[in-house]
């Protein structure tokens, strides 16, 4: 979702905003968070822009869309940029 937002207070100030909306988590992302973004399904796409009635899309992903793997902590910093923040990285062995 995204908007442009005006100042009341500077009409010359122009401000661009997103939202992601969230659903319950799937059974993938589950393990890691309660909440996950709301991914629609392509063939959904055209109802989501043209329906007002578009509540039931709002629902988790099915469990294979998304593939879950650890990766460096360097992605907890915004500053870092780079396709090597999202390749995969050996889990540190836990003794329990």
């Amino acid at each position: 979702m995204c908007s442009e937002w005006t100042d009341p207070n500077d009409p010359a100030h122009h401000v661009l905003t997103t939202a992601i909306i969230t659903c319950a988590a799937n059974d993938t992302m589950s393990p890691i968070h309660h909440r996950m973004p709301v991914i629609l399904d392509p063939v959904d796409c055209d109802e989501w822009l043209e329906s007002d009635d578009t509540a039931h899309l709002l629902r988790p992903a099915p469990d294979t869309t998304l593939t879950v793997m650890e990766v460096g902590t360097a992605v907890n910093d915004a500053r870092n940029q780079g396709p090597e923040l999202i390749a995969p990285v050996q889990p540190e062995p836990r003794l329990f």
